[in-house]
């Protein structure tokens, strides 16, 4: 088995284990991420996170933004999980050929994922 189909099958048990799945499509912009000022600029960032019906979202830009502004974030839990995507999306652009590290970008949605479930209840947010 190589590498790319077995990381594909471990990324598709992490999302099938969180009971929802995280955004797909998109394209990325280049504007600064602004700060969380209230609960609605969170459920925005868990919208962004989690469209039902789509595939995980592969893309490191666009998951690098989306962390960027949730560790902008006042809520507790929010900005960690954010930090945490962001991180995780910086590196994977960086080894665009490593499955771990999609793998690591895709935890880190989840976990932002279940920070959305816990401050909004179960998805569509």
């Amino acid at each position: 088995m190589d590498r790319t189909f077995t990381a594909v099958l471990a990324a598709a048990a992490v999302l099938a284990t969180t009971s929802c799945t995280v955004a797909g499509g998109g394209t990325p912009t280049t504007s600064p991420p602004t700060p969380s000022r209230t609960g609605a600029d969170d459920r925005e960032i868990c919208r962004d996170i989690y469209r039902p019906g789509t595939e995980a979202d592969l893309d490191p830009a666009r998951n690098q933004k989306i962390g960027g502004r949730a560790s902008l974030s006042t809520t507790p839990g929010m900005a960690e999980a954010g930090a945490r995507l962001a991180a995780a999306a910086g590196q994977a652009s960086i080894t665009d050929s490593d499955p771990s590290d999609r793998l690591a970008m895709i935890e880190a949605q989840r976990d932002m994922a279940m920070v959305c479930r816990t401050l909004f209840g179960p998805g569509p947010w």
